[in-house]
């Protein structure tokens, strides 16, 4: 959450309970509040939790609702201009009469509290997918989740904001192991009220840095009153340290500056237009604009090399299959050894 910036996390399957929250809080409280659900039964299994990050969200004044345990649950908060926000975190069933009955239970239990204030954002795992193309191989789910799910929706307002942004992109959260069958399917999603969703940018599916079978679905939230920020002052990029020409140039510019200083005569009247000052001054800013300049070439590789990296990864599974497939075909033909050993095909006219 301290590297990617991340104010909201909400986490299914958190199989959290109090003596692990403790522990949780003795290493991470100074930094990280969590809210969690438990399934009454055991800690072990389901689970859903909303973890703060004190350094970029507002968590002295939160309060939390259980709607299913360990399913479902609100937190209500105070977003950055201190305006209330209400976050829904889900981790459904996997079973699709017990998932239809799951997201008709939350519908109800608003339905029963019309004051209540619906949420600004929902997400989580919902175990099941709207739509063929989010799942590989491409299938439809149960008409009896799809509906309810639809249902929910509509009654809340909230649409799925990745989709809205890419609707023919193919691209999923959870990956079966190859031992499991591979399927792939777009299960973890977030949705936000239709009025937000244009102050939410960045929606992106990334891969977390812990060992699981789910990836993580991010996306960057503003308000209408969030005051504009510029780009800031210029800052010497890290990776130039170690460009062995802007160092060398550095190394000769910094040798005149001291040849140059050594001139100065430390008695008499100092001379306004050169002195220790001002030859300090040009040096840095002759340093400055060579590394500027380095910057404009070395980056764009950076960045390019970023690009590819990215274009693979988002690249639709489809596509990525089909081609590594004619690639090997290409590469890697059948040895001969192993054509050999296929007995010919008679015909009939052969076996007759």
């Amino acid at each position: 959450m301290r590297e990617q910036k991340t104010g909201v996390l909400i986490v299914g399957e958190a199989h959290m309970n109090d003596e692990r929250k403790a522990d949780i809080d003795n290493l991470f409280g100074r930094n990280l509040r969590m809210e969690f659900s438990k399934d009454p039964r055991t800690a072990n299994a389901k689970g859903v939790a909303i973890v703060l990050n004190k350094n970029m969200v507002e968590t002295s004044d939160i309060t939390t609702e259980e709607i299913v345990a360990g399913r479902a649950m609100i937190l209500d908060m105070l977003d950055m201009n201190g305006d209330p926000l209400s976050i829904l975190g889900v981790y459904a069933p996997n079973a699709p009469g017990e998932n239809a009955a799951f997201l008709d239970k939350i519908k109800q239990w608003y339905m029963e509290r019309p004051g209540r204030r619906r949420p600004d954002y929902a997400g989580g795992d919902w175990n099941n997918v709207p739509d063929a193309i989010d799942r590989l191989p491409s299938r439809t789910d149960n008409n009896g989740p799809v509906n309810a799910l639809d249902d929910l929706m509509n009654y809340l307002g909230l649409i799925d904001g990745w989709r809205e942004t890419y609707p023919t992109t193919c691209a999923y959260t959870y990956h079966q192991f190859e031992v499991q069958g591979g399927a792939q399917s777009r299960l973890d999603r977030v949705y936000a009220k239709r009025d937000n969703f244009v102050n939410t940018f960045e929606w992106d599916i990334q891969t977390v840095g812990i060992e699981t079978d789910h990836r993580m679905v991010s996306v960057k939230i503003s308000t209408e009153k969030s005051p504009t920020i510029g780009h800031g002052r210029w800052v010497w990029p890290a990776h130039l340290t170690r460009d062995k020409t802007l160092a060398k140039y550095i190394h000769e510019k910094g040798l005149e500056l001291q040849a140059e200083l050594e001139e100065i005569p430390i008695d008499g009247v100092q001379n306004p237009q050169r002195n220790a000052q001002t030859l300090w001054m040009e040096f840095k800013k002759d340093i400055g604009a060579k590394a500027r300049e380095r910057a404009k070439i070395l980056v764009p590789k950076i960045v390019q090399e970023i690009a590819v990296l990215e274009g693979e990864r988002k690249e639709d599974p489809r596509r990525k299959e089909t081609r590594q497939r004619d690639s090997h075909r290409k590469i890697s033909p059948p040895p001969k050894e192993e054509v050999q050993c296929v007995p010919p095909q008679r015909t009939n006219k052969e076996s007759s």
